[in-house]
Order: structure tokens, then sequence, then C-alpha cells
């Protein structure tokens, strides 16, 4: 199974199907879905913060610097799908929301304007993987 496309986002979060064609938010999904932020991600949640603070900069960034938005991260429904999308990002990694305690408090290192909290993530047993993170050092030639 590939990584999840934004079309699975939308059919595994019918709340956010409103945003099918959003450009802005599928810009977000794009930034989350790469594998740099997956990898950071996956890392935050080992280390038991919330998976999304790592790209968090990025997206506000992203957000800060449009013309004319076509979302706000202001709103909780935003914030909301964005998490949501983190979940569906996890999913085939085999990791899902913590049971208990799953929001946190973005670290303070990550200066978040608007974000306040997001789930923490674990790996869950009862979710078979279909994708790992592969780090490794080689030689260079």
């Amino acid at each position: 199974m590939p990584k999840a496309s934004f079309e699975t986002f939308q059919a595994e979060n019918p709340p956010w199907r409103s945003l099918d064609g959003n450009p802005d938010f599928e810009r977000i999904f794009a930034i989350l879905s790469r594998d740099d932020s997956i990898i950071r991600m996956v890392e935050y949640a080992e280390a038991g913060k919330p998976a999304l603070s790592p790209c968090i900069p990025e997206i506000e960034g992203f957000f800060d610097a449009l013309e004319h938005p076509t979302l706000d991260l202001r709103e909780n429904f935003c914030r909301q799908g964005i998490g949501s999308a983190v979940k569906s990002i996890l999913r085939p990694l085999g990791y899902s929301p913590r049971a208990t305690g799953q929001q946190k408090g973005i670290p303070a290192e990550i200066k978040a304007r608007y974000f306040k909290s997001a789930s923490c993530y674990e790996k869950n047993p009862a979710i078979t993987p279909t994708l790992r993170v592969v780090k490794k050092v080689e030689e260079i030639a």
C-alpha cells in the first residue's frame, strides 16, 4: 500500500470533504506527506511529542505567505482537518493517536502561532504497517 493520498484522506474523513479542491489545504497535505515530513513526524511521535510539531513552522509560513488564502489556520475546523491529515498519513506506518492523553501542547521550541496542541501518536499493534521509515549511513564513494 502506498503513502496516503489526498483522496484517501477524504475517504477516511468525511467531515473534511468540503476541502476537496481547496488548493491551500491540498498544498498543506502535500507538505505533510513528503518523506522528510513523515520521518520528522515519526521521530516526534517516538519522542512522545505531538507528531505535527516539526511541520508547523512550514505550514504556518506557507499560510502567512498566502495573498488570498482559501482557508484560515485561526479556525478550529482547519486545524482539526490538518490533524486528521496527519492521522491518515501516519496510519500506513502503523501509528495511531494515543488512546489516553493524546493531545499535548506544541513544544516551545516550535514557536507556533496558530497551533496550541496536537495529537501524540504511538505504534498500534492492531494496525499492520504497509510502510516503514528506513534511515541508513552510507559510505561516500
